[in-house]
């Protein structure tokens, strides 16, 4: 029978307990698990270990509250299609909150490992025969009786720690599942490595081009219209795969020889291309993808490029893509309103400085009060950007140099400001 590893989301996977204070009442909100953030290194671990262990079986094993709203459940799945992109459906289990998870499976045996943050559910499983790991957090096993831990109690059996790096977490996974892996990945021979792949990705991109030219040709000469199908990579590798295969083929034993490179580098370099081409993301894009991540420490500075990574990597880029386009016209649109009031405060028209004047300044306070209000959403959505992008976002500075709209609703007469 083959080992099967279950592993929790909130607390493990997903970072539940930093969000905001408030987490427990925004759990009813929508969109609060879509947006809960991994723990970015024993996530990356779960991936290559699914990678580089295709006879063990992984699941989610994740509890939802019964009172929660229908959409949690769904949240759920989508942010597992995200972040791991190749555990299907059914390898995502979730069970009522509280419960004892152990019974939800049949008879398990030491074969069945359960990774998760809270000892309960870690004893429940071990007294049904099963494995348990304690994935420690920052703020469990503290013996504090908080959240993850009985109070006083310490866990003292085996256990992965969050601040690890990925491939420390993922070849511990392995040493305590028992699982025998071969040596092609990863401080051994035939490794693929961040900066060796971005080396040879514009040459392979640009042979790949040269292969896809050609199809192109050979469609268009058939008779075939390319404008009639929604994707052109696809309709293009099922017009003609033995074509595409047997030039991919001749490409790799092209480069095996000019570059000395082995299957699994160019099977990364295939899917990166793939990935690139069917989502229309240009090679430029993807070599500052990759050097933003390697340089800000965010991706692939620890462990190798797979092809699993590859897709949960260009999925993550994507996504951050849209919302930064989202997050751009919001920005400007609070700028502009911003300085629209900015005018008003530091160029006022004579109208508005002679009403304020009658009003005894209250133009003035409702002005600055909702001017700080828009300063505090710009800051928040500014900090938004900087996270995604390791970036400021682009200042726009007004008004410095203009008199202060105070100085003329200081003077007591409407006389005197007209002047």
């Amino acid at each position: 029978m083959p080992k099967k590893v279950f592993i929790d989301m909130d607390g493990t996977l997903c970072r539940f307990h930093d969000t905001e204070k408030q987490y427990i009442e925004r759990m009813w909100e929508k969109g609060f698990y879509i947006g809960l953030k991994p723990f970015e290194e024993f996530l990356q671990a779960v991936s290559l270990c699914i990678e580089r262990n295709p006879g063990t079986q992984f699941y989610i094993l994740s509890a939802v509250l019964e009172t929660e709203p229908p959409f949690a459940e769904d949240e759920k799945r989508e942010w597992l299609h995200t972040h791991l992109p190749q555990l299907s459906d059914d390898n995502m289990i979730f069970v009522p909150a509280g419960s004892d998870k152990s019974l939800y499976f049949g008879q398990i045996d030491t074969d069945c490992y359960l990774i998760d943050d809270y000892n309960k559910n870690l004893f429940e499983w071990r007294r049904s025969g099963g494995t348990a790991i304690k994935f420690i957090n920052d703020i469990n096993n503290k013996g504090l009786g908080a959240y993850g831990g009985e109070k006083g109690h310490l866990w003292n059996r085996e256990s992965i720690h969050y601040n690890a790096s990925a491939m420390e977490i993922c070849l511990q996974i392995e040493q305590y599942v028992g699982i025998s892996t071969d040596t092609r990945l990863y401080g051994f021979e035939g490794d693929v490595l961040p900066e060796q792949f971005m080396k040879l990705i514009p040459t392979y991109f640009e042979e790949r081009h040269t292969i896809d030219n050609t199809l192109q040709a050979q469609i268009r000469s058939a008779g075939e219209v390319l404008a009639d199908y929604a994707s052109v990579p696809q309709k293009m590798y099922a017009f003609s795969s033995e074509y595409v295969k047997s030039n991919i083929q001749s490409l790799g034993e092209k480069f095996k020889e000019r570059f000395e490179t082995d299957d699994a580098m160019l099977a990364c370099l295939e899917k990166c291309y793939e990935l690139a081409t069917v989502n229309g993301v240009s090679m430029t894009k993807v070599m500052g993808w990759l050097t933003a991540s390697i340089n800000h420490d965010m991706a692939w500075k620890t462990y190798p490029v797979t092809s699993s990574n590859l897709m949960s990597y260009f999925s993550h880029q994507l996504a951050r893509d849209e919302l930064l386009k989202s997050l751009s016209p919001q920005i400007n649109s609070l700028l502009a309103e911003q300085k629209h009031i900015q005018r008003k405060m530091y160029m006022p028209s004579p109208k508005e400085v002679i009403r304020d004047v009658i009003q005894g300044g209250k133009q003035q306070v409702r002005l600055s009060d909702r001017f700080e209000k828009l300063n505090e959403s710009i800051e928040a959505l500014k900090s938004e950007w900087k996270e995604l992008t390791n970036a400021d976002y682009p200042n726009i500075v007004f008004g410095r140099q203009e008199k202060p709209y105070s100085q003329y609703v200081t003077n007591p007469t409407i006389k005197e400001v007209e002047k």
